[in-house]
């Protein structure tokens, strides 16, 4: 689990350091850098799988991406833990620094020291899991081959950022049929919904789709389970099975069923499938009705503890809703204001001047649409 993150000169992010829940909430305005903060993120783990120049390439350039376009070295400094229910540091602090600031220097990248128990630089790990990847900085002029523990204690940290859209879920796009991968991942817009379903379906292990199915019906007593319908172009295309139809399965498409359906439906495939273990959601209630904003939350806090899917993911969320967020608690919730000449600053909401008397009145919901982000971190609102 990503615990913390320090972001220096990346897009609004002048220098902010963030701590991270198993499920992260952040909230504030438009172009406040809540989005930024996610692909922050988002691009430390594209590193990790792909060719840095190819990371770092045209709208993704350092000179681009870089605070205020000053050139200016982008850095990362992370911390992070095994998984949600193991507290120990599994690293040290570990420095990722970017550098190359012109198309004719390769940006390379250098870490510090990780962890302090054992010899060798994070650039010789990295380059032991990915040898074409890397421009290596070694002070001693040689690279040294990295120990099989490497490969096998840090490829867990490595995992957990590598392959990590930014899930932005269009229902329409969520009931479009599909044809079949045996490698379908889910796309950011949900798209290959259908495709990663058939994946999970038809794996070896057989217990994913009664689980899912379960913890589907758990959550919309309704439905009771998936089918999966060929069309004629060899697609597969969504159906659900109703609650009560024991003996005569009745199916009914994805298009008659409702959008709340369509997106717990998605977040499982994620919880059931070889989907990152962090999952970065931005603006879940698109779409919803208030009614299943609790529905969604709800099935996102379990994702994030273990209780649906394969194991605990963390979750971090960019939301625009205050009904969605009077599910949080405040340890969940983190403000993100933007000042144009300092940039993004960070807040958690458990920080915040009387926050625990203002609750005993308001929902966290409620006191951001009646103060706004600014009186809730000034302490005004409990004046």
């Amino acid at each position: 689990m990503l615990s913390r993150l320090r972001v220096q000169n990346f897009r609004c992010l002048r220098d902010v350091t963030i701590d991270f829940s198993p499920l992260t909430v952040l909230i504030g305005k438009n172009d406040s850098g809540k989005t930024s903060v996610l692909d922050a993120i988002r691009l430390l783990g594209d590193t990790m799988s792909r060719p840095i120049p190819e990371v770092f390439a045209g709208a993704n350039h350092p000179e681009v991406l870089s605070w205020m376009r000053e050139r200016k070295e982008i850095r990362w400094e992370i911390e992070a833990n095994r998984n949600a229910y193991d507290f120990r540091l599994y690293s040290t602090r570990v420095t990722y620094e970017l550098f190359g600031r012109s198309d004719n220097v390769p940006p390379r990248m250098q870490f510090e020291e990780v962890p302090a128990a054992h010899r060798g630089t994070w650039s010789h790990i990295a380059y032991a899991l990915n040898p074409d990847l890397w421009v290596l900085d070694d002070d001693d002029g040689q690279v040294e081959a990295a120990h099989d523990w490497y490969r096998d204690e840090l490829r867990p940290f490595v995992d957990l950022f590598q392959r990590l859209p930014r899930y932005r879920f269009a229902t329409d796009a969520l009931r479009a049929s599909c044809l079949s991968k045996p490698d379908a991942v889910l796309s950011a817009s949900g798209d290959t919904l259908a495709a990663v379903l058939d994946r999970i379906f038809s794996g070896i292990d057989s217990s994913r789709r009664s689980s899912l199915e379960q913890d589907l019906h758990a959550a919309i007593p309704t439905l009771r389970g998936i089918s999966l319908r060929t069309l004629d172009n060899s697609a597969k295309t969504i159906e659900y099975v109703l609650s009560g139809s024991s003996k005569r399965p009745v199916t009914i498409p994805c298009e008659n069923t409702s959008d709340g359906a369509l997106l717990v439906t998605a977040y499982l495939a994620l919880a059931y499938s070889d989907a990152p273990q962090t999952l970065l959601i931005e603006e879940p209630e698109n779409g919803l009705h208030p009614s299943l904003l609790r529905l969604v939350f709800d099935t996102l806090r379990k994702i994030s503890t273990g209780e649906y899917g394969l194991g605990p993911r963390q979750v971090i969320i960019a939301t625009q809703s205050p009904l969605l967020l009077n599910y949080a608690t405040k340890e969940e919730v983190r403000i993100v204001r933007r000042d144009p000449e300092t940039g993004t600053a960070i807040t958690p909401l458990a920080e915040i001047p009387e926050i625990d008397k203002l609750l005993e009145e308001f929902a966290i919901g409620e006191l951001w649409y009646h103060l706004g982000e600014d009186a809730l971190v000034s302490g005004e609102g409990g004046a």
